[in-house]
């Protein structure tokens, strides 16, 4: 062509591009029993992995395994009783509350609710309050949400 400088590295990249609605190599059918690419909506029409090896017989050998060296292990090893949860009854009765009772049924020691501790400044609960500070919020002020106080001390 003349009037034109076209570098011979210029061509190569041009025709080594690929249009876009060309199919590009790897999504050529080449099984025509295997699922099928469509260029238009560039998407599959059916399962590409139907053929593959994840067979009801694969996985069930798999879970045989499994089960077979786990007894295994269990049996050299021991601890077949730990794998087994606890009854609801034992979790749910267990607590770390000590009360110590009269002989007339009445709380001698260890009754009281524990302090709730935290590490935040604003959290301690003060003249008899039982919420925090800033808990209640009205007319562009703060206050607590146990009495609608708006006077903080």
């Amino acid at each position: 062509m003349p009037g034109t400088k076209v570098d011979s590295k210029q061509r190569i990249t041009v025709r080594n591009l690929r249009i876009r609605e060309d199919v590009a190599k790897y999504l050529r059918n080449l099984d025509p029993n295997s699922a099928y690419y469509d260029p238009k909506t560039r998407s599959m029409r059916d399962n590409p992995y139907k053929n593959s090896n994840k067979t009801p017989e694969v996985v069930s050998k798999k879970e045989e395994f499994r089960h077979t060296m786990k007894d295994t292990i269990l049996e050299r090893y021991g601890g077949a009783e730990h794998l087994q949860a606890p009854p609801k009854e034992l979790i749910f009765a267990q607590t770390e509350d000590y009360v110590e009772f009269s002989r007339h049924g009445e709380v001698i020691k260890g009754g009281e609710k524990p302090a709730i501790r935290s590490k935040y400044e604003e959290h301690v609960l003060v003249n008899n309050h039982t919420a925090v500070w800033g808990s209640y919020w009205k007319d562009f002020r703060w206050g607590y949400k146990c009495c609608h106080s708006f006077v903080q001390i």
